[in-house]
């Protein structure tokens, strides 16, 4: 019998892929994450096209409410027709009722969808990490498969609440807006479309920051949970040792980092808005300033003024939820393809799937030249063979790392042998 030590270590060191891992970001959209998540989707493909319909009548909702109001103000007040105002009134009215009651379908729609989708998936990690075998659980620490099967997952939540669908509905309304804006009066569009290019560039660099901002938090998590997991499953060492002030001290220190990292975000998150409301006020103050004359010179109406008006409150919003998607989508296409990894991780140890029907064991464990390393070329057992009788025992002695334990697990089938058999 010849064993090999491998610096007094023969079962693998626990490796977290860490920072490198937490960092990556995926893109806006990527079909191929797209197409593998498909199959959780395709069962709810019903209600994803119900809140699709929903989508399109809120953006018709929102883009008709300021159209009613020009109308409301040229064709009626300022022909003093009282019968046709109310009429336009109680069709304002009904059309915000509809878009409220849009809105709130859909949320629930996709908010049901979603949940169903998230505990298909969680159940689809778990089953598979329960046939993984040992090999990969000591490549990867138990605290980052956790927040692959808790933060990962929940980080699908905005994508299937309307993620992708909530982008291409703020497309569609953003176009809507455009098309009608232009239609008014083209000059007062173009004026107002000379603060887009401000907006562009300040919600591209709040992403880039932010970017870095949500990495940070990520890896922070991913450090916080890892050290968590450590400290629970070895209080018992810890305490024998008298450590807890120092791990509460580490500890405290990974979750200060936790706390800063979320504060340079939140920073970030809240100079975004009131930057871009200033923006919109500036567009407002252009349209007035440049549309107030044509109005007192009859050129241009005050109810099409006070809906140019209503469109650019209403314009910006689409390109400020945008930008917030943006990231969360970014985060969310990360989120996934951690998720695939774990599901695209090949079952090594595979079961016959006609497997011998055994007689009753005497219990003869035999090993007939067997080598197995846990790392490619680092061997920590070479040619062994050994016999043991059926009703008696042995006695393997050994250094630390000389294998004693690596025995146990292949005769266990832990693990697959690299060479020889081991016989029952």
């Amino acid at each position: 019998m010849r064993s090999q030590q491998h610096n007094g270590q023969a079962a693998p060191a626990q490796t977290v892929r860490g920072a490198a891992a937490e960092k990556r970001y995926g893109k806006v959209y990527d079909p191929r994450v797209m197409r593998r998540l498909w199959p959780f989707m395709a069962p709810y493909g019903g209600r994803l096209l119900l809140a699709t319909v929903y989508m399109l009548g809120i953006s018709l909702s929102h883009i008709l409410a300021p159209y009613l109001v020009k109308l409301s103000l040229d064709r009626y007040i300022a022909s003093g027709h009282y019968t046709g105002l109310t009429l336009i009134v109680l069709l304002y009215a009904g059309n915000a009722g509809l878009g409220w009651l849009l809105q709130y379908q859909q949320a629930l729609v996709l908010e049901r969808t979603a949940q169903h989708m998230l505990l298909d998936l969680r159940q689809a990690l778990f089953t598979h990490l329960m046939r993984l075998d040992l090999t990969f659980y000591d490549r990867n620490a138990v605290g980052r498969l956790m927040s692959r099967v808790q933060s990962d997952v929940s980080n699908l939540h905005d994508l299937f609440t309307g993620g992708v669908l909530g982008a291409v509905g703020d497309g569609l309304t953003l176009l809507g807006i455009v098309v009608v804006m232009l239609s008014l009066n083209p000059w007062l569009s173009l004026i107002t479309f000379s603060v887009v290019p401000p907006m562009v560039l300040l919600t591209f660099y709040w992403r880039t920051r932010s970017r870095q901002a949500f990495a940070q938090i990520r890896i922070a998590l991913a450090h916080v949970n890892a050290a968590l997991q450590e400290n629970i499953s070895g209080v018992r060492i810890i305490q024998s040792l008298c450590s807890e002030a120092l791990n509460m001290r580490r500890f405290a220190q990974l979750n200060r980092q936790h706390l800063d990292t979320n504060l340079v975000s939140a920073q970030l998150s809240a100079a975004l808005l009131p930057s871009i409301e200033l923006i919109g006020v500036l567009g407002i103050a252009l349209v007035v300033v440049y549309g107030g004359p044509m109005v007192l010179n009859g050129v241009f109406s005050a109810g099409s003024l006070v809906a140019f008006v209503l469109y650019i409150q209403r314009f910006f919003e689409p390109i400020r939820d945008l930008g917030f998607r943006w990231n969360n989508l970014q985060l969310a296409m990360a989120s996934a393809e951690h998720i695939l990894d774990i599901l695209d991780t090949e079952v090594r140890i595979q079961e016959d799937p006609h497997p011998m029907l055994l007689p009753r064991l005497r219990g003869e464990v035999e090993f007939q030249q067997v080598s197995f390393h846990y790392t490619a070329g680092v061997p920590v057992l070479q040619d062994i063979s050994l016999h043991i009788p059926a009703g008696q025992s042995l006695a393997v002695v050994g250094h630390t790392g000389a294998g004693k334990s690596t025995l146990v697990n292949l005769m266990a089938r832990f693990y697959d042998v690299t060479a020889g058999a081991v016989l029952l």
